[in-house]
């Protein structure tokens, strides 16, 4: 397992003026981001690794700045020019922690040259590593900027798409571990419902299409989650470690995505089972 010490730090740049992701697109990333896992060009590829962090820096006319912040989730791979050039390229999945509207940047232009002058924050290429010395120094300016924008901060453990709940059998079990903590059920979707949610096992029925998670939320709750009609199952593992906690639920206009903790399943049709009790006297924990 890597130390926090050997975590390195990127900037990735965005230029909407000749980005394949114009603003527009940009927008639906903002609004999407709980479901998304883009990828984007990184420069000193050779450098980075899973659970390395980056920085989304907005570069070109506009308001300019630090939009979005994340993790890579994928070694850089090998694959065609973005720009349609014929450059080498390599890119990293993207894990999205933040992302913020594109004319409103957590930390702009003028601040990072101020804070951090010797790195260039107007233009060069995406994916460039951060010096050690300059990464606290950012990651004291997103604090900050928390500190002062206190709702803006997401917390990136559970999120379910708003709106699909009609379509999922059983969506009462999951409430009623709300209602009887006396929980707001607007919290399902908002990123930080459960203090934790830990898979205790997955089955997999293969003859019926049949696919199970059950999992350990608010610490002494057992929810099963059936996913009928399969269609595809994903799982992977960050430089072999799963050290998330985390639960997303969503619906493409045709099948359910749910991803649990680096497994995801693409179903047909979905369900909550009937919740139980955790009764032993140690708490499990996702590694």
């Amino acid at each position: 397992m890597r130390k926090a010490s050997d975590i390195k730090t990127f900037i990735l740049k965005w230029n909407p003026e000749i980005s394949s992701v114009n603003l527009d697109d940009w927008d639906f990333w903002v609004k999407k981001q709980d479901f998304l896992t883009p990828n984007w060009s990184v420069h000193e590829h050779e450098k980075v690794n899973v659970g390395d962090e980056w920085y989304m820096l907005r570069v070109g006319d506009g308001v300019t700045g630090i939009v979005g912040h994340g993790t890579f989730c994928s070694n850089p791979q090998k694959a065609g020019d973005w720009s349609g050039q014929g450059k080498v390229r390599y890119y990293s999945e993207l894990c999205i922690l933040d992302l913020m509207p594109h004319s409103e940047p957590m930390i702009k232009t003028e601040i990072l040259e101020k804070c951090i002058p010797n790195f260039d924050w107007r233009g060069g290429h995406s994916g460039v590593m951060l010096p050690n010395i300059d990464i606290e120094i950012l990651d004291n300016l997103r604090s900050n900027y928390y500190d002062q924008h206190p709702t803006s901060q997401r917390c990136w453990d559970v999120s379910i798409e708003k709106g699909i709940e009609k379509d999922i059998v059983g969506w009462e079990n999951l409430t009623d571990i709300f209602k009887e903590r006396e929980l707001d059920e607007g919290y399902i979707y908002s990123d930080n419902v459960f203090h934790d949610m830990v898979t205790l096992k997955t089955e997999h029925i293969y003859g019926d299409s049949i696919f199970t998670f059950t999992i350990l939320i608010h610490d002494n709750d057992i929810l099963p989650v059936i996913c009928r009609k399969l269609q595809r199952i994903k799982t992977e593992i960050h430089g072999g470690e799963c050290y998330e906690s985390y639960c997303k639920i969503w619906h493409d206009g045709f099948h359910f995505h749910v991803n649990i903790n680096e497994v995801e399943v693409i179903c047909e049709d979905l369900e909550f089972g009937k919740t139980s009790k955790y009764e032993k006297d140690f708490i499990s924990v996702t590694i």
